[in-house]
């Protein structure tokens, strides 16, 4: 048995105990009242009536009235209920803890999986910024928050439309090939249609991009991402670090980090 267990029995058995004594004693009480009533303590008359035994019995009686007689004795009895509140918490307390500490295998399973989802985007891309909060001047630092957050959320807006496109070439090269066309070739297609996605992008977003980033991040007095929990995928990162759109939705996932880091200006 282990010494929970042990602690657990012994703060039961001691509340039980004094829960018991407290219930005996108006018991007692009452049925003393109810004997002296009806005449039914006078068997014990003659035995009682004997010097030692009458000395003895009124002793114990008059230590047993002194502790637990009556409900009015019991009141002035602090020590006892102190006792019985504080064996009785304790009782409570070692049976619930055991049902507390059991986790649903669900929500461990959750926990597991927000712990896998926490990635280092600078380990996984392998392209690393500087720790530390981004001080940098660029070419919107004269122009207002509001300014700045109008012309980042015009920029997200763009950079969506953009990958709709490409995505849009991509599924159709994917789900309706020409009857000729191999595995190879609308893999080539496909892998065409990335390769044009990524230096559109390249040609017409990144400087701006990554201005703007260092600018809003200046601004708020906040370092470079650096995990998945900053608000941004690896897919976005990888677009805005090395400037290679691949994955799942990578442009559109940097413009949703460009957009909620304007709001916070």
């Amino acid at each position: 048995m282990s010494i929970f267990q042990s602690a657990r029995g012994l703060a039961t058995a001691v509340f039980s105990f004094l829960f018991l004594a407290v219930i005996g004693g108006l018991i007692s009480a009452n049925v003393r009242v109810f004997a002296s009533k009806r005449g039914f303590d006078t068997y014990l008359d003659r035995f009682a009536g004997h010097p030692r035994v009458a000395a003895l019995i009124g002793g114990l009686m008059d230590w047993y009235r002194r502790t637990i007689a009556g409900w009015q004795p019991l009141q002035r009895r602090w020590w006892l209920w102190l006792a019985l509140g504080l064996s009785g918490g304790i009782a409570i307390t070692l049976w619930v803890a055991p049902l507390l500490e059991q986790q649903p295998s669900s929500q461990s399973s959750s926990n597991e999986a927000v712990r896998i989802d926490v990635i280092n985007l600078g380990a996984a891309v392998g392209a690393f910024y500087p720790v530390g909060i981004v001080s940098k001047v660029t070419p919107f630092t004269r122009i207002s928050n509001e300014s700045l957050k109008a012309r980042v959320i015009a920029l997200a807006d763009k950079m969506r439309l953009l990958e709709i496109g490409f995505d849009a070439r991509r599924d159709a090269a994917a789900k309706s090939p020409k009857e000729d066309s191999s595995f190879q070739e609308i893999q080539a297609q496909i892998t065409q249609i990335e390769t044009e996605k990524t230096q559109k992008f390249h040609d017409d977003f990144l400087a701006e991009t990554r201005s703007l980033i260092d600018e809003m991040l200046t601004r708020l007095k906040l370092p470079y991402p650096s995990t998945t929990l900053d608000g941004i995928s690896v897919d976005g990162y990888r677009v805005f670090a090395i400037g290679i759109a691949s994955g799942h939705s990578p442009i559109t996932d940097l413009a949703n980090y460009l957009e909620l880091t304007a709001k916070r200006l």
